[in-house]
């Protein structure tokens, strides 16, 4: 299959999702130094290719990674939006706005899988969080994908975008105060 037949074939799974005026209103939640709209067609078009080679179900696969962040507003420290509960919200969203199989439903709410098994290791994360391992784990290859390139996807964005912009703005000031006491100083 050519890269123009791939493209096609993803927008064509997505496209009810991408003209739903609630899920575009996600470019205006700042996720991860971008916005949670970016981040979420980053991990669905990885997750589409990935799962297209294994021969897994791309398409429950890429609607589920897609809709995997589908809640508004910022994270929170305890509530809805939550760094754990964000999940259950991203799966009444989904359901409220379209038809979501089991499959699509497990992809989503199972998605932070990774952060609650680090959760119960290092217990000083979100302390008042309560999450059991062994209920949100995937329960499908799609799952585990999905699961696996949101961990990687968010790294990376934190490393380009909050990192690389921390990093840049320290430099800058740097430079711009060492800038004005070599002009300054007599």
């Amino acid at each position: 299959m050519s890269i123009k037949t791939n493209k096609k074939d993803f927008n064509s799974i997505i496209d009810d999702i991408l003209n739903n005026d609630e899920f575009r209103s996600l470019d205006e939640d700042i996720h991860h130094g971008t916005t949670k709209y970016l981040h979420c067609m980053r991990v669905a078009y990885v997750t589409y290719h990935i799962s297209k080679i294994l021969g897994l179900n791309y398409t429950e696969a890429t609607r589920g990674a897609l809709l995997h962040d589908f809640f508004l507003g910022e994270r929170e420290a305890t509530g809805d939006n939550s760094y754990l509960n964000h999940p259950v919200t991203s799966v009444k969203n989904a359901k409220k706005h379209f038809k979501i199989s089991k499959h699509e439903e497990d992809i989503i709410r199972t998605h932070m899988f990774h952060h609650i098994f680090i959760k119960k290791i290092l217990r000083f994360i979100n302390p008042k969080e309560k999450a059991k391992v062994f209920a949100s784990r995937p329960k499908s290859m799609e799952g585990w994908i999905v699961c696996g390139t949101d961990m990687f996807v968010s790294l990376y964005e934190w490393l380009r975008f909050k990192a690389g912009f921390r990093i840049a703005y320290s430099l800058n000031t740097l430079l711009l105060f060492s800038f004005f006491f070599m002009t300054t100083a007599k």
